[in-house]
């Protein structure tokens, strides 16, 4: 992986936040879902443990994956 490859990497997981954590706001939805091929670990530690209060409880995560394929 070269350097712009990871400072881009870098930027990109605090930008998402906002959206992955109370994407409902934002839209002005009553409840949302953000739907990826992957749950990194820092966000399923954010989703499961709600008592750090910093994930809107309408916010929802939903791995996807192709029919047949495992998610871990």
């Amino acid at each position: 992986m070269d350097e712009t490859t990871l400072i881009h990497g870098v930027r990109y997981f605090p930008e998402e936040m906002p959206l992955l954590m109370d994407s409902a706001s934002i839209v002005s939805a009553r409840s949302s879902v953000f739907c990826y091929h992957q749950c990194p670990a820092v966000l399923e530690r954010l989703y499961k443990d709600r008592t750090l209060d910093l994930v809107n409880d309408t916010q929802g995560f939903l791995v996807v994956a192709n029919a047949g394929q495992e998610t871990s």
